[in-house]
């Protein structure tokens, strides 16, 4: 069973167990995909379904589902017999890496899926040992915390995504630290004090992302920076700045944005690309939604 990748083309997939063949986990093409995002340790799709049992797959990564359209009853098989929940916007379906079992519903179904690498959890967690500790199996209960992570990263993928991968990394940590403290068998506690970063500190990573604004940015790579891990370090971040990373990397494209602007002659379209964004409509929005007028608009305002 393959992990995920940065693989950009990845599809959430599922492996059957008798012949180990790879399948993608949904018959339909996504309504809704993270493909080409560059997000980390995680792959997002939305899907619409019919009615459909699913046979007995295996996954290799943990597997979230919220559910987007009408409420349902959901079945799946445990202990070779079909239980029924029901399902709702509310509710949520968690399996963990590894877990076999076959699902199946009647009515129609529009839900998000993510799939999460199980190593993510290691890599955004200080001291936790994924090798020692199970994961729940969850169907049709009520989460808001990975509700909302969902639904916020999906919303991220509807209006483009104008922080690059950072907005979806700082999630994938936020979601490492809440699926160990619910859902494992031991759990875990993460450090509870925030002591903000230093002056140095914060000079070093805002200056990193000034100078990187036209390339994907990481979480793990500011973390890097000052040797803290991603999850500390975006609480550090914020207490030191006010600020998430993801928020202050879109005021500091914001500024440039105004800067090249005022002063060069550069197309909207090189504007929106030296800053960080792949399509001058995810300038266009992003600008109006900070300033409420348009580059263009700005510009001629400034001359």
């Amino acid at each position: 069973m393959a992990l995920l990748t940065s693989n950009p083309t990845q599809r959430i997939q599922v492996t059957e167990p008798k012949t180990g063949q790879v399948l993608d986990a949904f018959p339909t093409q996504p309504l809704l995909s993270s493909q080409g995002a560059g997000w980390n340790h995680l792959v997002l799709e939305e899907h619409r379904l019919p009615p459909v049992e699913v046979p007995e797959v295996v996954q290799a990564n943990i597997h979230i589902s919220v559910q987007t359209g009408s409420p349902l009853e959901l079945e799946w098989r445990t202990n070779g017999r079909f239980k029924r929940v029901p399902l709702t916007p509310d509710r949520i379906c968690f399996s963990p890496a590894g877990v076999s079992g076959n699902l199946r519903w009647t009515q129609p179904s529009q839900c998000v899926f993510l799939a999460l690498d199980p190593n993510a959890l290691a890599v955004n967690l200080p001291d936790y040992n994924p090798s020692a500790i199970e994961l729940a199996e969850v169907h049709g209960q009520p989460d808001p915390v990975l509700s909302h992570i969902a639904l916020a990263l999906r919303a991220e993928l509807q209006q483009g995504t104008t922080s690059g991968p950072l907005l979806a990394d700082t999630l994938v940590s936020a979601m490492a630290i809440h699926i160990a403290g619910r859902y494992a068998s031991q759990t875990y506690r993460a450090e509870q004090r925030v002591s903000g970063l230093s002056a140095v500190q914060r000079k070093l990573v805002t200056d990193y992302m000034a100078d990187h604004l036209g390339e994907s940015i990481k979480l793990a790579d500011l973390a890097q920076l000052v040797h803290m891990s991603s999850f500390h370090f975006a609480r550090c971040f914020k207490r030191a700045t006010g600020q998430a990373p993801h928020q202050h990397l879109v005021q500091q494209r914001i500024d440039k944005a105004k800067e090249l602007l005022r002063h060069s002659g550069l197309s909207l379209t090189d504007i929106a690309l030296t800053v960080g964004l792949s399509e001058q409509s995810h300038l266009n929005r992003l600008f109006r939604k900070a300033t409420g007028v348009t580059p263009l608009a700005y510009r001629q305002q400034r001359r």
